[in-house]
């Protein structure tokens, strides 16, 4: 997948992930990793530079959620 989308990086660490969006220091940027404790959950990382604060990074779990023959359901 890391191939045909370049953000989304697989199985690595919250450390490893901000590590690498720190050294990109880059305002806004983001990428896409598997969760580490919840199993087919991907987290959403955004590096978020703050003048007051030290850099730090934003993570937000994501659950996908397949509904099979199910109409005029939708999940948020």
């Amino acid at each position: 997948l890391d191939k045909v989308f370049p953000f989304f990086h697989g199985k690595i660490t919250r450390k490893a992930c901000e590590e690498l969006l720190c050294k990109n220091g880059k305002n806004g940027s983001y990428l896409i990793r598997e969760s580490e404790s919840v199993e087919g959950a991907l987290c959403l990382c955004v590096f978020l530079f703050c003048l007051n604060l030290k850099d730090s990074t934003l993570s937000l779990r994501v659950y996908l959620s397949v509904m099979w023959g199910k109409k005029n359901q939708h999940h948020i």
